[in-house]
């Protein structure tokens, strides 16, 4: 089939501390119920000082999102029974049936896949043709709750009037992502791009999308490290490169790539300082072949696979996750002792704090006058619950 991570040292490092949209509201909207205590005349600097190293010890509650390593650990079968045209590119084909696709979600599940790479558009003959349509996100979001996080391909190969035509190129990319962003782990830029664009059209592009989505973006070119023409400078800017190392078996006339060549290949990959996933390597993933390459892949270094694996572990972030999210427990202790130390001594306000298995909380009732009274309970998951009191 004509189709391919560690990060390169002229891509601009992406943020751990990117925070996603939910996260970015809930925080925010915390932060918003304070701003017109915080700037009364009556709180001093210590006050302030409490306040806004709560916010800081609160993100514990919330927790840290980042795109950078959204595709760590991703288990992928894209190519099956290649014969039959059996990838996972054709998925969202409009040839497709539902029973099809019903069938081809069981059989990736069964292989232990967590991911599912898929066209958004194509036109060439060894795949199903695909062009965009509106229920593509009810396909999506399908996936998602079957546990198949959709990759999406935004360029295929063999598809002249597709891939010279950049104008149209980015309105169906711009379509795609506005539509379909929230249901999408990641994206892949183009498949073969060194077969029909220079590596200038490819950094521009991918710039074109970084600056529509957060969600990381990986480079797919020709077999090799570098693709045919060893020029990795096509990776600039990527967050993955999608490797493709070659095929090992004689068929349908592809050059073969011997098992010491395609490891040699990934190593060499893993230098260019951008994360690898190891994801074409076999016709058919199901196979042997494709499982001990893939197991191998995972083993030394590559942070996903797409071509079929034994293992579960590849690459994800373990032992060495943030220090924030380890200690996110002990974070929401300590900022709700915090809150409630500010408050008392702030508002003389009776600040009470408990603990019900293993959540926290923290809440106070003020009354106002002689009938009415008004309370507030806060629980380190995030949840606040107000409460009012009449008396008559």
């Amino acid at each position: 089939m004509r189709r391919s991570g560690v990060r390169s040292s002229s891509a601009p490092p992406t943020s751990p501390g990117v925070v996603k949209p939910l996260h970015r509201r809930r925080i925010f909207a915390f932060k918003d119920c304070f701003d017109s205590i915080r700037k009364r005349p009556r709180l001093r600097a210590g006050s302030s000082f409490f306040y806004a190293l709560m916010l800081i010890l609160g993100q514990g509650f919330f927790g840290l999102a980042s795109v950078a390593g959204d595709l760590d650990g991703s288990r992928a079968s894209f190519l099956l029974d290649y014969d039959l045209s059996e990838s996972s590119l054709n998925y969202l084909s409009y040839e497709m049936t539902d029973d099809r696709r019903a069938q081809f979600r069981q059989r990736l599940r069964g292989l232990g896949d967590t991911h599912i790479y898929l066209y958004t558009q194509n036109s060439a003959d060894d795949v199903l043709p695909i062009g965009y349509r509106t229920w593509f996100r009810d396909k999506l979001i399908e996936l998602n709750n079957e546990n198949l996080k959709p990759v999406l391909w935004l360029t295929p190969d063999g598809s002249p009037n597709i891939t010279s035509n950049i104008p149209a190129w980015k309105f169906h990319v711009s379509s795609v992502i506005e539509n379909l962003d929230d249901q999408v782990a990641g994206y892949v830029l183009c498949l073969e791009c060194d077969e029909y664009w220079d590596g200038a059209t490819v950094t521009s592009l991918l710039g074109y999308v970084k600056e529509r989505t957060q969600k990381p973006v990986g480079i797919h070119l020709t077999p090799g490290a570098g693709g045919y023409n060893w020029d990795p400078t096509y990776y600039a800017g990527a967050d993955y490169i999608f490797l493709q190392l070659g095929f090992s078996a004689e068929e349908h006339g592809y050059a073969t790539v011997s098992l010491e060549e395609k490891q040699a290949i990934l190593l060499q990959a893993l230098n260019l300082g951008i994360p690898v996933i190891a994801a074409e390597y076999s016709l058919d993933s199901s196979s042997p072949e494709a499982k001990a390459f893939g197991d191998w892949a995972c083993a030394n270094g590559a942070v996903g696979t797409g071509n079929g694996r034994t293992v579960e572990a590849c690459g994800q972030a373990e032992e060495d996750e943030s220090f924030v999210k380890k200690h996110s427990g002990t974070f929401a202790a300590v900022g709700l002792a915090i809150a409630a130390v500010w408050a008392v001594s702030t508002f003389r306000v009776p600040v009470t704090m408990w603990a019900e298995d293993d959540r926290y909380f923290l809440g106070f009732d003020k009354t106002l006058g002689e009938d009415h009274s008004v309370g507030m309970t806060y629980s380190d998951n995030g949840t606040m619950l107000f409460r009012y009191q009449y008396r008559f």
